[in-house]
């Protein structure tokens, strides 16, 4: 952005300086040539013809603008850096220091010391006592005991006998039979089918949008630019007045009438090439030559001049704004569905017919049968017999007896006790002592570097501007007789 306005400002200049340029040019050239003799050229005769004005032209020029462009160079700046330096100092060490110290302190030592103390002894001593104790005593019983007893018995019991049996049974015998059945079958069937797809379709409509655009605006400035204007002297009279028409240039003295006033500015050397009257042919020498003199005179004039003011703009456009949408499209399609259809077909199936069938078989039954068998049966018997049983008697014993009696005893035993002793031990004391070393200290100390450094230079490019260039004048037509005597102030050739 910076670069765009210095870019900007640049070309203001350079315009500006192009239209003080061809405003200096007119002012110096055609003003002069037409004014020369100010108001008072008014007064020339009517046969001499003045030349007419021409219009101003513009032609390209090749100028030297200048851009912006940033570089990098290298600087040799100052900067402040810390700087280690190593510095002695004398700083204070507490240093331990042993000493040798008699002192007294307390000291456990052990003494023997007598004591009594009692003792349970066990003492055993015989005690008569009555005890229960287990006897075994003999005592008769009598008893009932079962003895088996066998005898002879006729019994009546059922016997499995087999016997063959005549029977009937029905068997399902499978026969094949012939039937009609309606079978159901698929078959494959194409139809035309209607369907929907959607298809993208874009379409362009036009939409305003408003655009930023730089636009050139005439604007009208206001400066001061040097005007040079003629203004009359009263000239010095001349010794002899001129004898021939004068020459381009008058080679006179500065008194001379026929000299001709000295133009200054830029385009003094093309005016005085594009003038038309100052032909030695335009007129005739004058009779007298006691004409007046000139001075050219700068004063500042205010002018306006339009320049061109780069400035943004705002305005709506319209532009296409192409956008797509889904359309929903019919179309048609061949669809292959499976269709059911009846058919009645000759389908053999077997069925079961029951068939009444004779056999044999063996069966089963009880029939009784008398036999004797020996049975045998329990009767009870009276029998008499002897046991031991157990009977608690009470029975007086000796036994002995442990009774723990109280016993007084006397024993030594070592008693710990503080006893004062004086000892001599080492004492540390720590004693301040002055020693010296050296630190490292930092101090800020400019220092030269060179660095990348970024700076803006303007540099030259050749552009193309339009320039104005006055034209030349055409060359007035001869008088048919010589001019008469100049008014005051329109100089003597």
């Amino acid at each position: 952005m910076k670069r765009w306005m210095l870019v900007t400002a640049v070309f203001a200049a350079a315009t500006a300086w192009l239209a003080t340029t061809a405003d200096e040019a007119s002012a110096f050239g055609g003003k002069l040539r037409g004014n020369r003799g100010g108001a008072a050229c008014e007064t020339a005769p009517a046969d001499c013809a003045t030349p007419a004005p021409c219009g101003v032209t513009y032609v390209d020029q090749e100028v030297t603008a200048y851009k912006p462009e940033y570089r990098t160079k290298a600087v040799e700046v100052t900067v402040m850096e810390q700087v280690a330096t190593q510095q002695p100092y004398t700083y204070t060490v507490c240093v331990p220091s042993t000493t040798k110290q008699k002192v007294t302190v307390n000291q456990m030592q052990p003494t023997q010391q007598p004591y009594t103390y009692t003792v349970c002894v066990p003492s055993t001593t015989k005690q008569k006592v009555t005890v229960n104790q287990t006897q075994a005593v003999q005592q008769p019983y009598t008893y009932t005991v079962c003895v088996p007893t066998t005898t002879k018995q006729k019994v009546t019991y059922q016997e499995l006998v087999k016997n063959n049996e005549t029977f009937k049974y029905t068997v399902n015998e499978t026969v094949p039979v012939t039937e009609k059945a309606t079978v159901t079958k698929c078959r494959p069937v194409t139809k035309a089918e209607t369907y929907t797809y959607y298809e993208c379709k874009t379409e362009t409509t036009k939409q305003k949008q408003t655009v930023n655009e730089w636009v050139c605006v005439p604007t009208q400035v206001t400066k001061q630019v040097p005007v040079y204007k003629t203004v009359v002297v009263a000239p010095a009279p001349c010794e002899t007045p001129c004898a021939t028409p004068c020459a381009d240039p008058c080679p006179a003295p500065a008194c001379d009438p026929c000299a001709k006033p000295q133009r200054k500015g830029l385009f003094a050397r093309l005016c005085k090439k594009n003038r038309g009257d100052d032909s030695a042919t335009a007129y005739a020498a004058p009779a007298p030559c006691a004409g007046p003199a000139t001075q050219t005179v700068c004063e500042m004039q205010t002018v306006t001049v339009t320049v061109m003011e780069r400035k943004m703009t705002s305005k709506e456009v319209e532009v296409n704004v192409v956008s797509s949408k889904m359309v929903p499209v019919q179309g048609t399609r061949q669809v292959t569905t499976n269709e059911t259809y009846t058919e009645q077909v000759d389908v053999t199936t077997y069925k079961c017919v029951p068939k009444e069938m004779t056999g044999t078989r063996v069966v089963c039954s009880y029939a009784p049968v008398v036999k004797e068998v020996d049975v045998t049966t329990m009767v009870p018997t009276q029998q008499t017999g002897t046991r031991t049983v157990y009977t608690c008697v009470p029975v007086e014993k000796e036994v002995d007896v442990t009774v723990m009696v109280p016993q007084q005893r006397t024993g030594t035993r070592t008693v710990y006790t503080c006893v004062p002793v004086v000892k001599e031990v080492d004492v540390t004391t720590m004693v301040p002592t002055q020693q010296t070393g050296t630190r490292t200290v930092y101090t800020c100390q400019p220092v030269k570097k060179t660095v990348q450094q970024s700076y803006c230079e303007m540099v030259a490019y050749k552009t193309t501007v339009k320039v104005a260039v006055p034209c030349a004048a055409p060359a007035p037509a001869p008088c048919p007789t010589p001019c008469a005597a100049p008014a005051p102030g329109c100089g003597g050739c």
